[in-house]
């Protein structure tokens, strides 16, 4: 076979390839807690194609737009109505959406006429925003010196998992004061963070004999919530103002609480 001839074939080959083979696109979206949501197969209607519609790789429905042409197990004829959602043409309506919907949908459309297959991969979040702000537990009002504070900081139920953050005195709590939990799981589905703080309660740690504890709950773009607490050492001189993370005044109006405790 000449240079010229093998240049022929590798063309042919090539556009054959291509013809015959999968386009492929997929697409992250995310949606709130309770909505309902359409997913669509952007592709050109006629009577000779099939669509299928898989969830984590397991078939929900399928659509023939040809009953004659000889494909199996197609669940109706025009429409397949099945808990919670609705299958249509080139279309799936996803109704009540929560958590457990949460995966990778994924429309299959085969075309008979010219013998190729187009794949569409969406991946699906359901979103649970937080009802509450973070708790703290476990801080005590006073500590003894050299005492060990321990504390954990508890978000509400969520999905995705929202992140948490310690303040002490403003500055961010890092590396060693810090006690990972795993996500507490829900019949809903939905994650309890927790992240736990561990530190030993010196006087550096008690600027004029007071401390402030602030954690800090944030979820993709929603404002931040925080809780705070606050705690004497014994035995030191309180006389001084506290400055949360807050501001100032926030933390002198706490202050002069403590007074008269």
């Amino acid at each position: 076979m000449g240079l010229n001839s093998m240049y022929l074939f590798l063309i042919i080959f090539l556009f054959l390839w291509t013809k015959n083979s999968k386009s492929f696109s997929e697409i992250h979206s995310q949606v709130t807690h309770g909505s309902s949501f359409k997913l669509k197969c952007p592709i050109k209607t006629n009577n000779h194609y099939l669509v299928k519609w898989y969830k984590d790789g397991k078939e929900l429905c399928r659509y023939s737009g040809n009953n004659k042409l000889n494909f199996t197990k197609v669940l109706q004829k025009n429409k397949n109505v099945q808990k919670n959602y609705i299958c249509e043409s080139t279309n799936i309506d996803l109704m009540e959406f929560d958590v457990t919907k949460s995966g990778l949908y994924t429309c299959h459309v085969i075309v008979e006429v010219e013998k190729r297959r187009k794949i569409i991969r969406r991946s699906v979040s359901v979103l649970v925003y937080p009802t509450t702000g973070p708790v703290i537990s476990g801080i005590k009002s006073s500590y003894e010196e050299g005492e060990i504070i321990q504390a954990i900081c508890t978000a509400s139920p969520s999905n995705p998992p929202p992140s948490l953050v310690w303040y002490i005195n403003g500055v961010v709590a890092y590396g060693w004061s810090m006690v990972s939990y795993p996500c507490k799981m829900t019949k809903d589905g939905l994650c309890i963070l927790r992240l736990g703080l561990r530190i030993s309660a010196t006087r550096n740690l008690f600027p004029n004999g007071i401390a402030s504890f602030v954690c800090e709950g944030g979820i993709l773009a929603l404002p931040p919530k925080r809780a705070f607490m606050t705690s004497v050492l014994k035995g030191a001189n309180n006389t001084g103002n506290i400055h949360l993370f807050y501001g100032g005044a926030l933390g002198a109006m706490i202050w002069q609480k403590l007074l008269f405790l």
